[in-house]
């Protein structure tokens, strides 16, 4: 499995900001520097794109992204 990392956006595009889907997402290690680096969008396990710009810390964890990563690694992940 690649490098991954935790990330939350401002808002996924399609919704407003305090919307429910305002989650923790896993991305790829190597998209989330070359986003810090070029502004460039990432997307995520579950699929959501977006440009990372806030720390992950104190968001909940997106059930969908837990739930691939799982299947991806042959775990629970909770």
């Amino acid at each position: 499995m690649s490098d991954l990392v935790n990330h939350v956006p401002i808002h996924s595009i399609g919704s407003e900001p305090g919307d429910h889907d305002l989650f923790s997402h896993f991305v790829e290690l190597a998209d989330a520097v070359e986003s810090y680096n070029n502004g460039t969008a990432v997307a995520s396990l579950c699929g959501k794109i977006w440009v990372p710009s806030r720390d992950a810390a104190g968001f909940p964890m997106c059930p969908t992204c837990l739930e691939i990563l799982g299947s991806m690694s042959g775990e629970i992940i909770r």
